[in-house]
Protein backbone atom coordinates (compact mmCIF):
# COMPACT_ATOMS: atom_id res chain seq x y z
CA UNK A 1 0.00 0.00 0.00
CA UNK A 2 2.68 2.65 0.83
CA UNK A 3 4.65 1.57 -2.24
CA UNK A 4 1.71 2.31 -4.71
CA UNK A 5 1.08 5.81 -2.71
CA UNK A 6 4.80 6.87 -3.28
CA UNK A 7 4.39 5.52 -6.60
CA UNK A 8 1.30 7.67 -7.25
CA UNK A 9 3.22 10.68 -5.85
CA UNK A 10 6.03 10.07 -8.32
CA UNK A 11 3.71 10.16 -11.10
CA UNK A 12 2.00 12.80 -10.03
CA UNK A 13 5.42 14.93 -9.58
CA UNK A 14 6.66 13.83 -12.94
CA UNK A 15 3.59 14.27 -14.54
CA UNK A 16 3.93 18.34 -12.99
CA UNK A 17 7.54 18.55 -13.56
CA UNK A 18 6.81 17.72 -17.78
CA UNK A 19 3.75 20.29 -17.95
CA UNK A 20 5.73 22.97 -16.06
CA UNK A 21 8.40 23.12 -18.65
CA UNK A 22 9.16 26.09 -20.08
CA UNK A 23 10.43 26.94 -23.73
CA UNK A 24 13.01 29.28 -23.65
CA UNK A 25 13.18 29.77 -27.36
CA UNK A 26 13.13 33.16 -28.47
CA UNK A 27 9.60 35.00 -29.35
CA UNK A 28 9.84 36.65 -32.66
CA UNK A 29 7.63 39.79 -32.35
CA UNK A 30 7.31 42.66 -33.91
CA UNK A 31 8.93 45.71 -32.43
CA UNK A 32 7.65 49.14 -33.27
CA UNK A 33 9.64 51.92 -32.25
CA UNK A 34 10.29 55.39 -31.99
CA UNK A 35 14.54 55.32 -32.98
CA UNK A 36 15.87 53.95 -35.90
CA UNK A 37 16.83 50.47 -35.74
CA UNK A 38 20.59 50.52 -36.28
CA UNK A 39 23.53 47.77 -37.25
CA UNK A 40 22.85 44.48 -38.74
CA UNK A 41 19.04 44.81 -38.07
CA UNK A 42 18.93 47.71 -40.78
CA UNK A 43 18.31 46.09 -43.85
CA UNK A 44 15.21 43.66 -42.67
CA UNK A 45 13.66 47.18 -41.64
CA UNK A 46 11.38 50.04 -42.12
CA UNK A 47 10.15 52.89 -41.22
CA UNK A 48 7.20 54.95 -41.49
CA UNK A 49 6.03 58.59 -40.17
CA UNK A 50 2.40 57.68 -40.72
CA UNK A 51 0.80 58.87 -37.02
CA UNK A 52 4.43 59.89 -35.66
CA UNK A 53 8.03 57.79 -36.31
CA UNK A 54 7.30 54.54 -36.60
CA UNK A 55 10.12 52.07 -37.27
CA UNK A 56 9.97 48.39 -37.30
CA UNK A 57 11.80 45.38 -36.97
CA UNK A 58 10.90 43.59 -39.82
CA UNK A 59 9.72 44.85 -42.77
CA UNK A 60 6.59 42.54 -42.55
CA UNK A 61 5.65 44.22 -39.61
CA UNK A 62 5.37 47.62 -41.59
CA UNK A 63 3.12 45.98 -44.01
CA UNK A 64 0.79 44.51 -40.69
CA UNK A 65 1.00 48.32 -39.68
CA UNK A 66 0.07 49.45 -42.66
CA UNK A 67 -2.77 46.58 -43.19
CA UNK A 68 -4.26 48.56 -40.06
CA UNK A 69 -4.44 52.00 -40.94
CA UNK A 70 -7.39 53.32 -43.00
CA UNK A 71 -7.21 53.86 -46.54
CA UNK A 72 -6.21 57.75 -46.40
CA UNK A 73 -3.39 56.54 -43.52
CA UNK A 74 -2.16 53.47 -45.68
CA UNK A 75 -1.90 56.12 -49.07
CA UNK A 76 0.31 58.12 -46.67
CA UNK A 77 2.05 55.22 -45.74
CA UNK A 78 2.68 53.89 -49.17
CA UNK A 79 3.80 57.62 -50.19
CA UNK A 80 6.15 58.28 -46.96
CA UNK A 81 7.22 54.96 -45.34
CA UNK A 82 11.31 53.50 -46.07
CA UNK A 83 12.82 51.04 -46.18
CA UNK A 84 16.83 49.66 -46.36
CA UNK A 85 18.57 48.12 -49.25
CA UNK A 86 19.53 44.23 -48.36
CA UNK A 87 23.21 44.73 -49.84
CA UNK A 88 23.95 48.24 -48.69
CA UNK A 89 21.68 49.28 -45.99
CA UNK A 90 20.67 52.78 -48.78
CA UNK A 91 17.46 54.27 -47.42
CA UNK A 92 14.60 53.80 -50.82
CA UNK A 93 11.26 54.07 -50.92
CA UNK A 94 9.02 51.33 -50.19
CA UNK A 95 7.38 51.90 -53.01
CA UNK A 96 10.31 51.40 -55.29
CA UNK A 97 12.08 48.60 -54.17
CA UNK A 98 11.64 45.02 -55.28
CA UNK A 99 11.17 42.57 -52.40
CA UNK A 100 12.37 39.34 -52.33
CA UNK A 101 10.27 36.23 -50.47
CA UNK A 102 10.60 32.92 -49.56
CA UNK A 103 14.21 32.69 -50.01
CA UNK A 104 14.13 31.33 -46.87
CA UNK A 105 16.06 34.35 -45.07
CA UNK A 106 15.76 34.77 -41.28
CA UNK A 107 14.64 37.99 -40.31
CA UNK A 108 13.33 39.40 -36.97
CA UNK A 109 9.55 38.19 -37.22
CA UNK A 110 10.10 35.40 -40.14
CA UNK A 111 8.81 37.65 -42.02
CA UNK A 112 11.55 36.48 -44.67
CA UNK A 113 10.92 39.69 -46.47
CA UNK A 114 14.09 41.54 -47.85
CA UNK A 115 13.97 44.66 -49.70
CA UNK A 116 16.43 46.05 -53.03
CA UNK A 117 17.08 49.00 -54.92
CA UNK A 118 17.18 47.01 -58.08
CA UNK A 119 15.57 44.16 -59.72
CA UNK A 120 18.79 42.63 -61.33
CA UNK A 121 20.07 42.85 -57.58
CA UNK A 122 16.66 41.14 -56.56
CA UNK A 123 16.94 38.68 -59.31
CA UNK A 124 20.63 37.93 -58.67
CA UNK A 125 20.18 37.38 -54.65
CA UNK A 126 17.07 34.53 -55.85
CA UNK A 127 19.88 32.92 -58.23
CA UNK A 128 22.48 32.88 -55.46
CA UNK A 129 19.69 31.50 -53.43
CA UNK A 130 18.63 28.65 -55.69
CA UNK A 131 14.65 29.97 -54.02
CA UNK A 132 12.38 33.01 -53.72
CA UNK A 133 10.36 35.23 -55.97
CA UNK A 134 10.58 38.77 -56.17
CA UNK A 135 7.48 40.88 -55.99
CA UNK A 136 6.86 44.51 -56.15
CA UNK A 137 5.67 46.82 -53.22
CA UNK A 138 1.95 46.15 -53.76
CA UNK A 139 1.93 42.47 -54.01
CA UNK A 140 3.45 42.60 -50.79
CA UNK A 141 1.05 44.71 -49.57
CA UNK A 142 -1.49 42.49 -50.04
CA UNK A 143 0.32 39.48 -48.11
CA UNK A 144 -0.43 39.09 -44.37
CA UNK A 145 2.53 38.63 -42.12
Amino acid sequence: MFQRKISILLAIIQVLLLSSTVSFAEEKKCIDQPEKILDAALKFSANSQVRGPHYFNDIGCAINYRTEQCGLDQADFDSYSKTYDFNTGNELAMTDAFYVIEAGVSTPIGSGVVAFASKEDADKFVADKGKGKVIGFYELADMGF
